[in-house]
Order: structure tokens, then sequence, then C-alpha cells
């Protein structure tokens, strides 16, 4: 990608969200998070779907410790990560547990502040979060720099899709968010779906919101699902990858705010210089 400023001083931390589930969310957000980590930056990839975790299914790895563990006070956040690629450590979360697949406000505080111990520099972190607007998944949303928000071009996906911003305008401008139209025909029928979804957005809030970008149909990622491999190594040249490319690109070209309120918590010791090198 050629991506300038590596390693800068403020870490980078993108949310990928969705209104309902079934979208390629995750596909996309662990793209994404191999991209960054391909580029040589520094990489972790936080699976904040705490109930319904699989992320680690996507990168083909197991996780013997998840952040269930760190709650209970079993395991540090250091000794779950998992390093999945070079550049790349993966902070699992669980699967079918059931008091993480209802978390509440409080908890996803503190689950946030636990980032302050981390003793690694960091250079983007991509949280994949669950899908809907529970309390836990507006908290994540909102300690994140960038938001995500992928839709597919079906009614019910459009319509929750349009739920979360609209719940995610009342404290966060549309200008952190990025559309990104999911499994489409083309990209003219993605800028489409983003121009109507955007209409609608600046009537209603009285403004539009950005295209991130647009992912084509492509048969690969949902073989990459099957094989529980990552696009970037089962298909490069795969179409779906060159536009998750695109929309890696557009992300680290945004031009970032100071950091505050929780997001300033996910890294504590590296912004006051505390970090291990």
């Amino acid at each position: 990608m050629g991506l300038m400023g590596k390693g800068s001083a403020q870490p980078r931390v993108i949310g990928v969200a969705s209104g309902k589930g079934g979208v390629g969310k995750t596909s996309i957000a662990v793209t994404l998070a191999t991209l960054f980590a391909e580029e040589g930056l520094r990489t972790l990839l936080l699976d904040a779907d705490m109930g319904l975790a699989n992320s680690q299914i996507l990168l083909g790895c197991s996780v013997p410790k998840h952040m269930g563990h760190v709650l209970e006070g079993k395991a540090s956040l250091e000794e779950i990560l998992v390093q999945v690629r070079p550049h790349l450590h993966l902070v699992p979360g669980a699967s079918g547990v059931k008091s993480l697949g209802a978390l509440d406000e409080a908890m996803t505080h503190h689950i946030i502040r636990a980032f302050s111990a981390l003793e690694r520099p960091v250079d983007v972190m991509i949280v994949d979060i669950a899908a809907g607007i529970s309390p836990s998944v507006l908290t994540f949303l909102k300690a994140c720099q960038q938001q995500v928000i992928v839709m597919k071009d079906e009614f019910s996906s459009i319509a929750d899709a349009y739920g979360l911003v609209k719940v995610l305008a009342e404290d966060l401008s549309l200008n952190s968010m990025a559309l990104v139209p999911n499994g489409v025909a083309s990209h003219s029928e993605g800028e489409r779906l983003h121009a109507h979804f955007s209409s609608v957005c600046e009537r209603f809030f009285g403004q539009g919101i950005r295209l991130g970008g647009v992912v084509r149909q492509d048969s690969w990622m949902s073989e990459a699902q099957r094989r529980q491999q990552p696009l970037i190594a089962l298909a490069p040249s795969s179409q779906a990858l060159t536009d998750i490319r695109h929309l890696a690109e557009h992300l680290y070209a945004t031009k970032l705010g100071p950091l505050s309120g929780d997001t300033q918590f996910f890294f504590e010791r590296q912004l006051t210089g505390t970090v291990l090198a």
C-alpha cells in the first residue's frame, strides 16, 4: 500500500461495526488488520464480539486464553495476546460464553481500561465489534477514532445500519464514520447505495456520511472463511482484497483529531512513553 507515516506516536483506533450480523463485518476487520500488518505497522486486532468471537477462526489460530480470563483476573492482557502473523497480534474474545455476550457499559469500560497496562507499542488497532446497538457496542465504538459501518444492499441491513448511525450521531460526528457497502456487484452499485444512504443522513442529521470504500462480491471471501485462512494468504490478487486495500489506504490517510476519553485508555502507556520498544 505504501502507507506514509508508519509508526507514528499516536496509535490509530478503528472500529468495524454493522447494524445487523451476516454482512461480512468480521471478514473485513480481519482483512484490514492483516493488510496493515503486511505494511509493517504494529497491528492489534481486538475481537470485541465477546460472546460470539470468531476472528480467531478466520485467522486459523487457536486461543488458549481470552478476554474472559482477563476479566476474571486469571490472566493479564499480555498473556492472552496471540501473534498470528508478523506485526499482527490478536486479542481474543470468547465464543459461547454467556456472561460475555451481555456486557454492560461498566464492564465494557473495564475492558477498554485494561489496555492501559499494555506493554508493547501499537500503530493500528482494529476493533471488531458485535452487530447491533447494545450498550457495549456503542461504548466500544465511541472509544474508536474512526467507525467503519459495513452494510449490504438488503433492506434489513440498510435499515439497521441507519439505526446504528442514528444512535452514534447523538454523541459522535459523522465526520469520523465511513460507510462500506459490502458484497455488491460493482463499484458503481456500491457508490449508488452510499449516495442514497448518505442523502438520508443529510436530510435527518444535516450531514452526509462519507464513503470509506466499496467491497465487491467475491467468492474468495467465503472460501477464505471456509478454509480458515486470511484472504491475503489465500487470494492475494482477489478483487475483494484489492477493494479492502483501498479502504485501508483511505482510513490511514484520514487525519485524526487528538485522543480523548476512552481512546486514551487504550494506549495510556504508549502515549506517556512508557511502553517497551
